[in-house]
């Protein structure tokens, strides 16, 4: 029996193989293996020059020798009672190096031991492949199953998970992560039937495979296939779909998602992590109230504007994307430009915080509303204006306003000077000497600092200070020592 198509187990990890046989200028026969995990790989399915296999995902292939230790799939039920069923009649539990007494222990392993009583199950990584019993054993061994996770299995198609699936009929979560599951004729053809929820992360999937396994369970709710190789979302039928309520398709390729409107249920959709650059238009996507695209490739507000028409959307995730890089009051400013929103990136958007931030953003418009192209980029200003009113554009500050006048003397001349009310006492000591004594200045520099304020004098003496410290303001008078 041929072995290519088969998963296996190498050294611990998973691989399909995709060849066996020789190779140009090498002795022996070798199995071309595709690893689940790509940076094991070392090429494509190429030996010099020579394609003997090709890879779902580039530089995942090598070759090893066929006479290399490996192991093959295993039967579920073999794997869920070697997990589940305690066979040691001891009552320790090894802890790394250390024994310890388990009190108790014998109680819970009981109850678990119950299989019939189980709800969740968790079998992943176990490496399992096929039921692994005849027909009927499943179901009567695990009757109440509503949640299983074969994750990290070796299962090769989808009939073998079905076997599984068609005897547990309470099934709701079915976790396929990290499997690579090839489209093959399902038997019985409704072996998904009672399925809700399912998750295909890491599987190596296209669209035209997910649109595949999406067909096969006519109730799921919620789809979770980030991390695969979906980018182009061909046409598909909405129908096996219509049910679809959660969609999660994060950190895949997509560029433009907007046949997804044809979704009719679609409330939640995560697309976090795609190259996208664009918001389609929302043709559909009435009941979306849901949408995560935190790190794509939105550069533009006017993008970002877009969400403002999907009809019912008001939780929005956007955040490491190019448009928000330069952006310091983050949830003040997409506030201001999301007015549906009510949460955004997790921030409870309450009436109190949106008024803050509407008129803040207000403000911030006013600013660069001669902009030629400020419609554009500021199209909720209107809106805002209309319930807040137009804003006055503030006079940005310059170090120039803050500037005082005040009048240096050495009691019979008098200067006015403009200075910084934050300059030290001995740089403005400095100044007065150079233009009170202009000859002798540097013996002038040492004299005392005076202010009179309201007939009491004040020396200012501490040469480190600004003269703000003081109460010094505009039109003040200040003496530099005494005529010299």
């Amino acid at each position: 029996m041929s072995l290519v198509g088969s998963r296996i187990v190498i050294d611990g990890f998973p691989a399909t193989v995709r060849y066996v046989g020789t190779l140009k200028g090498k002795s022996g026969e070798f199995m071309g293996l595709e690893w689940d995990d790509p940076t094991r790989g070392k090429h494509s399915g190429v030996y010099q020059g020579e394609s003997y296999f090709t890879t779902t995902v580039e530089g995942s292939g090598s070759f090893v020798p066929s006479g290399r230790s490996f192991s093959t799939g295993k039967g579920l039920l073999d794997q869920l009672k070697r997990k589940y069923i305690n066979t040691e009649s001891d009552t320790t539990i090894q802890w790394g190096n250390v024994k310890v007494e388990s009190k108790g222990w014998e109680k819970i392993s009981k109850r678990v031991e119950q299989l019939d009583t189980l709800v969740e199950i968790g079998l992943s990584g176990q490496e399992i492949s096929h039921r692994g019993c005849p027909e009927g054993e499943l179901q009567r061994t695990l009757p109440l199953c509503e949640d299983i996770d074969l994750s990290r299995n070796l299962f090769e198609n989808w009939q073998q998970v079905a076997e599984i699936c068609a005897e547990m009929p309470k099934l709701r979560i079915l976790r396929l992560s990290y499997n690579r599951l090839n489209m093959s004729q399902i038997t019985p053809p409704n072996a998904f039937a009672s399925v809700r929820i399912l998750t295909l992360a890491h599987c190596g999937i296209n669209w035209n495979t997910l649109c595949s396994s999406v067909r096969l369970m006519p109730h799921l709710n919620e789809l979770f296939a980030g991390f695969n190789q979906i980018s182009e979302l061909s046409s598909f039928d909405a129908q096996d779909w219509h049910n679809i309520e959660t969609l999660n398709l994060e950190h895949n390729q997509i560029k433009d998602f907007s046949l997804l409107g044809s979704l009719t249920s679609l409330s939640s959709l995560i697309l976090a992590g795609n190259p996208l650059e664009s918001i389609p238009k929302p043709n559909g996507f009435q009941g979306l109230k849901f949408i995560n695209l935190n790190e794509t490739k939105i550069s533009e507000w006017t993008q970002v504007h877009l969400l403002n028409d999907f009809a019912s959307l008001v939780e929005i995730r956007l955040s490491h994307v190019p448009v928000m890089q330069q952006v310091t009051e983050r949830i003040s400013t997409l506030s201001g430009r999301l007015r549906k929103a009510t949460k955004i990136n997790g921030s409870q958007i309450t009436p109190k915080l949106r008024k803050d931030a509407e008129i803040w953003y207000l403000n911030q418009c006013a600013l660069v509303q001669e902009q030629p192209d400020f419609a554009q980029k500021h199209p909720n200003y209107s809106y805002l204006c209309e319930i807040y009113g137009t804003p006055v554009a503030a006079k940005p500050i310059t170090f120039k306003d803050t500037m005082i006048a005040i009048k240096l003397s050495n009691g019979v001349q008098t200067i006015e000077k403009r200075i910084s009310p934050k300059l030290t006492v001995r740089a403005l000591k400095q100044i007065a000497a150079r233009v009170l004594y202009p000859q002798k200045w540097q013996q002038a520099v040492n004299s005392d600092l005076t202010w009179t304020q309201k007939n009491i004098e004040l020396v200012l003496d501490d040469p480190m200070k600004p003269i703000e410290s003081f109460g010094v303001a505009e039109g003040d008078v200040l003496l530099l020592g005494s005529r010299m």
